[in-house]
């Protein structure tokens, strides 16, 4: 049964050969994600987005985390 809100909206039939992986070491592996991940890098160098200081006693220091996903255009094609 399709509902009028789920009315003209289909599932996409194909099938994408990129992978998003799910780990770091996954994404070293492969070159296009450590290229994305070396650009990454060096834009957060250039804009100057941290100082690295000594960490004042009993303070925790502030973590950070690598986000693997896709962007897609409208169309369905891979944009990033």
């Amino acid at each position: 049964m399709v509902t009028r809100a789920k009315a003209g909206v289909f599932k996409p039939k194909a099938f994408l050969a990129e992978t998003e992986p799910s780990t770091v070491q996954q994404a070293l592996s492969e070159p296009q994600w450590r290229a994305a991940m070396d650009d990454e890098y060096n834009a957060l160098m250039k804009n100057k987005t941290w100082t690295l200081v000594t960490l004042p006693p009993h303070r925790k220091c502030i973590g950070c985390k690598w986000v693997f996903k896709l962007k897609y255009n409208p169309n369905g094609s891979i944009l990033k």
